[in-house]
């Protein structure tokens, strides 16, 4: 994962790195025994999601000074206009609205949201891509999205919201949402995405 800043790069893999944005001189590195998987500016700083926990680094020179929470395996990271949202590989889906953490589940499968791929929020859509399918939270109630009329599910591993259509790429192809409708783009059709 790469962020760029105005003056420095982010560079997340098995440490995370800071980059001079030639990246000549390494300025810093921090590891958190543990691959970086996700990085999102967040604050002042920027967010770090690892295999084991949820930390905050600090650009100003104080580091990696904040554990938000430990013992997760972060998946993505989304903000939304009331707090962040985080995606686990096996620890479910969280909310963190700036004093609590409270964990998010379906009443119909509590453990739906076990595993989350990806995350992306464009308001007043929240998207989350797992395993079992493609779900869209509207800040009141989810919906799972499904081809016309089937009931197929499809792993999700990405998720790209424009203007007017959201690209899901999944396991089996590409798929455009646009018009209250998921279709399968055909250029695509059993290409992992």
């Amino acid at each position: 994962h790469i962020l760029y800043g105005q003056e420095k790069v982010i560079i997340g893999g098995e440490k995370l790195i800071v980059t001079g944005t030639d990246y000549l001189e390494v300025y810093q590195e921090h590891d958190f025994d543990s691959p970086v998987n996700v990085i999102l500016k967040f604050g002042e700083g920027y967010l770090v999601g690892a295999n084991n926990g949820l930390y905050y680094y600090n650009e100003e020179g104080a580091g990696v000074d904040t554990i938000f929470k430990e013992n997760l395996l972060v998946s993505s990271l989304v903000e939304d206009t009331g707090g962040l949202w985080v995606g686990t590989f096996g620890d479910g889906l969280w909310r963190f609205d700036g004093e609590r953490w409270q964990r998010r589940y379906l009443l119909r499968d509590t453990g739906i949201f076990d595993f989350v791929n990806t995350l992306s929020y464009n308001y007043p859509f929240l998207w989350v891509g797992t395993p079992s399918g493609i779900f869209r939270y509207n800040g009141g109630s989810w919906n799972q999205l499904f081809v016309s009329d089937s009931s197929e599910v499809y792993e999700v591993n990405c998720i790209l919201q424009r203007m007017f259509k959201t690209y899901i790429g999944t396991e089996q192809g590409l798929f455009v949402y646009a018009n209250d409708s998921l279709t399968a783009v055909p250029e695509f059709k059993d290409m992992q995405i």
